[in-house]
């Protein structure tokens, strides 16, 4: 079997044989845009190295950690990657992969006259990555400048290694992925010696406007951006018409710089260059171009990264948005506002403008002269000890919180929405992390993955570098904290212990607490954006929801209801498992939390439906809980004790879930509904009904069931005739079980494919046959979210798509579209039939 697979063989589907960066460099290069050349080594790879060196188990053991135990987590990770970088990569794997490079190396395109070998970027692509709601932003390793096949080797196990990182373990675990389901695949290619580079989104990342591209810029290699270490020129460009909206200059003192020769370093810039705007008016609106072209060939908003080579444009990433855009504010209008009144700013003695802050504006010119940044590596300094901090924070509450004033300590630029009050902590890195507790405002130089576990505690995030499309703000945006970046000095003036409010929406924070009524413009900006605007359509968009804490965020996506509300999450989260609950006699106790979770759902979303879905956790996710060593091992959980087929061996918890809905429809909710999950045949169906029945599951209460197998859609006649309300279709079980794919399978996940015509086949014959039974259809698998086949289902005439919160304004959008397109045939059909 190949070891690797050349960008020009892969497509968008094979995220199992190259990751996500893999697959979409493949998919770039197929729809001709400018990719360096270069070559994966693909997933399989990976797992045929482990299974050589007989690695696999004694990973995984090591792996079943509290991973909110930091020394323990990071214990086993130095463990792992000691493992992994010590093996002995096997001799056709290790010769595959130099014959690779050495043909990179004379590809036409890149050859240097008199050089035997070339610089390359080598970069992990994990299969489990640049998801939606699950961006792994900079989990894995990186390495720029690496030249010789001994390198290029070496530098490929590293990348292998990071797949153990501690934040990687521990992101995965709080994200519910499986270790020994991730894999990872790694991207040799062309080095890029950028003289300019920097990343764009095709969407606002902090506002979700779609009609703008966002384009950050910065000198030399495009880490400086991508990391966040420095504050990058900021353009914001129309996207029908090219033309640039708004210019953020900002000034640059040191650069990343590349080489001929490998290797890349650090240089400082000429003083005079320092506040010069990076890339030319010209080469915005070229970038900018190219970004409307792969939003458009993905029709979904991107992250991209690019770089300009010796006038050159290249794009050297481009991912779905991962952050959960739905449902912010459109904050454009309170963002051009003029600043409160009666606001003062923050003078030191020595230094009167060293903290004067960057207006947000409409108009292209440059900011006011702001601060050089300190660029050496941060002195360690002690944190203010506990005792002090407790002294202090009344004076800071009595002293400086004038009535009707509000003071401003520091500005930047507003990454992620929102607004928070806390106390600061510091930190400078990963060691540090116990330090941040609930609710406390996290102040860095910048952030970086290791911190994650620390980032999900805050109540905000403030740092001096980065922007838009920095680690700070991604993460910010996707756990849906207020997030300011860019502020240059918020680590000298934001003093640890000292209580500031965030106003993540103007990138300002105020020292000490800013009362609700102070800020009364935030609930002025509640027009939706452009993403979440609420279009009629004649196909319901509804959402998909995990987590019941969720639930707003849902609504405000304007989703037509939830298609989905998975019962999974609520029942592991209590940390015991459900049976554990009958077991001791606490069944009630079981019902009442499945009650909590439901009605905060249904109440956020009344009047609209609302479908529950019935227990259908694989046995290998019930066995960490207490009283779950005695489930049984299965060698595939995907295929065994699961879904309906439990809860018929196990009514009781059938029972516990039907009479938590039963509660909650009773207390009012009576667009509630429930659906049967991994059905294949009518009988399931009527003994389900039948316990329903016997728990006093109010009659009227929509009762449906998911189509996950092949047996279920072609037995849908069947189906419809046991009095069910709707089907919905889960397209990943589905899919995998009609293809016989293994959709964690790296040896056969380029095989699955949600759009082979057997699945389509099936959802056509099934949608047919319930609309002429007059049962409602839908879909809550992850292809709902996908264009491709939401174009499909229009024209097919479902009822309903439900997608995940991230993908809710962009389904309805090509709900639009598709149902605007059916129109304009029927009409055109029409007029052709009248002449």
């Amino acid at each position: 079997m190949k070891s690797i697979t050349w960008f020009e063989e892969l497509g968008k589907n094979d995220v199992g044989i190259a990751g996500g960066k893999g697959a979409n460099l493949g998919e770039l290069v197929r729809a001709g845009m400018p990719v360096p050349p270069g070559f994966v080594v693909t997933a399989e790879t990976f797992m045929r190295f482990l299974e050589t060196n007989n690695l696999k188990d004694d990973i995984y053991s090591r792996l079943k950690i509290d991973v909110e135990d930091t020394t323990t987590l990071q214990q086993a990770a130095a463990e792992v990657k000691k493992l992994v970088t010590e093996a002995t990569i096997p001799v056709e794997v290790s010769h595959e992969i130099v014959e690779a490079y050495k043909k990179l190396c004379m590809k036409n395109d890149i050859i240097i006259s008199g050089k035997k070998d070339v610089p390359v970027a080598i970069r992990s692509s994990a299969t489990a990555e640049d998801l939606p709601g699950a961006s792994f932003a900079g989990q894995q390793a990186t390495f720029l400048g690496v030249k010789g096949s001994g390198e290029v080797l070496k530098a490929v196990q590293e990348c292998w290694a990071s797949l153990f990182e501690p934040r990687s373990i521990y992101y995965r675990v709080r994200k519910g992925f499986a270790h020994e389901k991730v894999s990872i695949a790694v991207i040799v290619q062309k080095m890029v010696i950028s003289d300019k580079a920097g990343v764009m989104f095709t969407i606002h990342p902090a506002t979700g406007d779609q009609s703008t591209i966002v384009i950050e810029a910065g000198f030399g290699l495009g880490e400086s951006v991508v990391s966040g270490s420095i504050t990058p020129d900021t353009y914001v460009v129309d996207k029908e018409s090219l033309r640039i909206k708004q210019k953020e200059i900002a000034e640059q003192e040191w650069l990343w710089e590349g080489s001929l020769e490998g290797g890349k370093k650090k240089k400082d810039i000429n003083p005079a260059m320092r506040k010069e705007q990076k890339i030319s008016d010209v080469e915005i609106a070229q970038i900018a171009k190219l970004g409307s072209q792969i939003e458009e060939h993905y029709a979904f908003p991107q992250d991209i990264e690019w770089c300009i080579e010796k006038g050159k444009s290249y794009i050297v990433q481009s991912r779905p948005v991962t952050a959960k855009l739905e449902g912010l504010k459109d904050v454009e209008e309170t963002l051009n506002k003029p600043a409160p009144k009666k606001e003062k700013q923050k003078k030191k003695k020595e230094k009167p403008n060293e903290h004067k802050p960057k207006e947000p504006k409409e108009e292209v010119k440059e900011k006011p002269k702001e601060p050089e940044p300190d660029h050496e590596e941060p002195k360690e300094s002690e944190p203010a000890p506990e005792p002090i901090e407790e002294e202090k924070e009344p004076e800071v509450e009595q002293e400086e919180e004038p009535t009707g004033e509000k003071e401003i300590l520091v500005k930047g630029l507003a990454a992620s929405p929102g607004l928070a009050t806390g106390k600061v902590v510091q930190i400078k890195d990963s060691s540090e992390l116990s330090k941040v507790k609930e609710g406390n405002i996290l102040v860095a130089e910048m952030t970086d993955p290791s911190m994650v576990p620390a980032m999900e505690k805050a109540a905000a995030i403030v740092t001096n570098e980065g922007g838009l499309t920095a680690h700070a703000a991604i993460v910010s945006r996707e756990l849906r904290i207020p997030c300011v970046v860019g502020t240059q000095t918020a680590t000298e003036v934001l003093e640890e212990g000292m209580t500031v409010t965030v106003d993540a929406v103007r990138g300002i924070v105020y020292r000490g607490k800013v009362e609700v009524e102070e800020v009364e413009e935030y609930k002025a900006a509640e027009p939706t954006t452009a993403a979440t605007s609420k279009a009629i359509t004649g196909t319901k968009v509804k959402v998909n929801i995990d987590f019941p804490k969720m639930a707003q965020d849902a609504e405000n996506t304007g989703a037509d209801g939830v298609g989905l509300l998975r019962a999974e999450h609520m029942i592991i989260t209590l940390g015991k498992h459900p049976s554990e609950f009958i077991k001791e006699g606490e069944d009630n106790e079981l019902v009442d939390k499945l009650t909590e979770g439901i009605q905060k759902v249904a109440e956020v979303f009344h009047p609209k439906p609302v479908w529950y879905r019935t227990l259908d956790a694989p046995t290998d996710e019930f066995r960490g809980l207490e009283g779950g060593e005695d489930e049984p091992e299965e060698a595939n959980p995907m295929l065994g004790w699961r879904g309906i087929r439990r809860g018929l061996d196990q009514p009781d918890l059938l029972k516990a879930e039907f009479r938590a809905l039963k509660k909650v429809y009773e207390a009012g909710s009576t667009h509630l509904g429930v659906m049967i999950p991994l059905v294949q045949n009518a009988e399931e169906v009527a003994q389900a009904k039948k316990i329903a029945e016997e728990v006093g599951l109010p009659k009227d209460m929509e009762f449906g069931v998911m189509i996950e197998t092949p047996a279920a859609a072609l037995t849908a006649d069947e189906l419809v005739q046991q009095d069910i309300d709707f089907i919905s279709f889960g397209t990943n079980d589905l899919t995998q079980y009609t293809l016989a794919v293994d959709r964690d399978n790296g040896l056969v996940a380029k095989k699955y494919n949600p759009m082979h015509p057997a699945i389509l086949r099936q959802i056509e014959y099934a949608v047919k046959i319930c609309q002429e039974a007059g049962v409602k259809t839908s879909i809550c698998g992850q292809a709902g979210s996908d264009p491709e086949m939401v174009k499909f289902l229009v024209r097919l005439g479902i009822d309903s798509i439900s997608a995940n919160i991230d993908s809710v304004g962009i389904v309805r959008e090509v709900v639009v579209r598709e149902e605007t397109k059916l129109l304009l045939e029927l009409a055109r059909k029409r007029h052709e039939e009248q002449e």
